[in-house]
């Protein structure tokens, strides 16, 4: 009697769970998939203007190096 209520207590966390990350899931990965998307340009950015601020250096022209800084 115990592997029965045990299989059946299984059976209704997992559909339950199942159940949760259906209806919550479809928006929440969308969500999360702006973000990444947003954070991966901010960061572009950055890695861009520092490209332009070592070329700048190598250039020699300090008074535009200090001046993007």
């Amino acid at each position: 009697m115990s592997k029965i209520k045990f299989k059946k207590q299984l059976l209704v966390t997992l559909g339950a769970t199942i159940l949760l990350v259906w209806f919550s899931g479809t928006n929440t990965f969308a969500d999360s998939k702006k973000q990444l998307a947003q954070m991966v340009m901010d960061h572009e950015q950055k890695i861009a203007s520092l490209e332009e601020v070592i070329n700048n250096l190598d250039s020699g022209s300090e008074e535009e190096t200090l001046a993007q800084i």
